[in-house]
Order: C-alpha cells, then structure tokens, then sequence
C-alpha cells in the first residue's frame, strides 16, 4: 500500500481510505486504524455495510505499540476483497 495513513479526516476520505486499506491487506484492527488517523473506525465500517459491503468483525486482545494488552480489540475483514479471494484460491 502506498500510503498507510490519511491526513484528510473527512468521511468520504475515512471510507474510502477504509475500504482500500482492507482489500490491499484483508483485515484490520481498530488500533491500526487509529494508528492511521482514523480515531472512530466503527462509524465509517457501519457507513460501508449500509453501502453494501460485507465487513465481518471479530474481537480479539491486541497489544499496542507500548505494550498494553487491550481486550476485546475490534478486527474487521472485508469478505471479497483481494486478500479474501486470494485465500479462497489457495
């Protein structure tokens, strides 16, 4: 991926940036969002399902850049996208 954060904090920007960045590496967490600039991930997912995208979310125990353990972390796979239908072929 060429660009792994967004300095334009709108919503059309945060989806858009969302969107690219799950089907480029098949999932993220809501930390590596923030770690992107996106402080509020689960908005703009809900704002992509209503568009029509299956997002799946799973929640794990992350732990961040400093070493806190975080529980139920949200993680979101985008079903269709390049990494989903690669592992689909292999």
């Amino acid at each position: 991926m060429k660009e792994n954060r967004t300095s334009n904090t709108s919503t059309a920007n945060q989806r858009a940036f969302i969107l690219t960045y799950l089907e480029q590496n098949g999932s993220a967490t809501t930390l590596d969002f923030r770690n992107a600039g996106i402080m509020a991930p689960a908005p703009r997912i809900k704002e992509l399902r209503e568009q029509g995208h299956i997002i799946t979310t799973f929640f794990e125990t992350v732990t961040d850049h400093v070493g806190v353990k975080h529980g139920k972390v949200a993680r979101y796979l985008l079903q269709g996208g390049e990494k989903w239908t690669h592992n689909l072929l292999t």
